[in-house]
């Protein structure tokens, strides 16, 4: 008994004092931003939608484009001259956060995730979630894409204490 203590409070110890979550930024928005084109969301009676403005103004579906089922005239592949294939494979897709992907067909006939190819990230630079606090900044922003937060990032040390406390409160009961 007196070992379990010990771990449950080690458990909700870990868990409060976590580092924080670091935040994710919309692979469509960083994706139309890589090819330095104009992400903008509009709000609508099904929600809020992202769209990627491109050249001569034309609006796409930010999501459709990353996934390479609208716009691939506009897209990075096309721009260096490959093909491009919108597959369904949740594995090489897991980068976007999406079963399906564009990739780029390269002239020696191999695939690849269109924003793999183009080295992209979707970490917030220089932001981190506090648990228990508001987002803090720690260096100067650069200009980047619409931040979204992971709901479960943000909620990691709760649930670690949660579980901590159902383990916890199981054991006293025996």
């Amino acid at each position: 008994m007196k070992h379990s203590r010990l771990i449950i409070a080690l458990l909700v110890g870990a868990a409060l004092l976590l580092p924080g979550a670091a935040a994710l930024l919309n692979p469509a928005a960083v994706y139309c931003d890589g090819l330095n084109y104009t992400y903008t969301v509009e709000s609508g009676e099904n929600g809020d939608r992202g769209y990627c403005v491109v050249d001569g103004g034309a609006r796409i579906d930010a999501w459709e484009f990353l996934r390479g089922e609208e716009g691939t005239e506009y897209g990075y592949c096309e721009q260096q001259g490959y093909d491009t294939r919108t597959i369904a494979d949740p594995a090489l897709c897991a980068g976007v956060y999406s079963d399906s992907c564009a990739v780029c067909v390269l002239p020696d006939g191999n695939i690849m995730e269109v924003t793999a190819l183009m080295g992209l990230s979707y970490k917030e630079p220089d932001l981190v979630i506090d648990g228990a606090a508001a987002p803090v900044q720690t260096a100067v922003p650069t200009a980047a894409p619409t931040a979204t937060e992971t709901p479960l990032s943000l909620l990691a040390p709760l649930a670690g204490a949660a579980v901590a406390l159902m383990v916890f409160g199981r054991m006293r009961k025996q």
